[in-house]
């Protein structure tokens, strides 16, 4: 993964997060993360502290530099909402 956007999406995903719910959740402006997910803008250092300080498992060389690997120790141990969703509905329609 060369490109921050696409470390972020990586990020984002794994954390089942929104980009405005990162936003409000590492204390940075309204539409900043979508900014840089689009790659209109790279983050300035300010940024990547308050993401970091949200992302806390995330090793800091891994996200701004996209060496080595994105965990410090493990991935998170964040569940997907969506698949839980899915099976869900899945058994409602069963129930049907």
């Amino acid at each position: 993964m060369n490109k921050f956007k696409n470390r972020l999406i990586f990020l984002l995903k794994q954390y089942d997060l929104r980009v405005m719910k990162l936003d409000e959740l590492a204390k940075m402006y309204h539409g900043q993360t979508s900014s840089f997910v689009r790659g209109e803008t790279e983050p300035k250092l300010s940024s990547i502290v308050k993401m970091l300080a949200f992302f806390k498992e995330v090793s800091t060389e891994w996200f701004v530099l996209g060496k080595g690997k994105p965990w410090k120790a493990g991935p998170p141990k964040v569940k997907a909402k969506p698949a839980k969703k899915a099976a869900k509905k899945k058994a409602a329609k069963k129930k049907k």
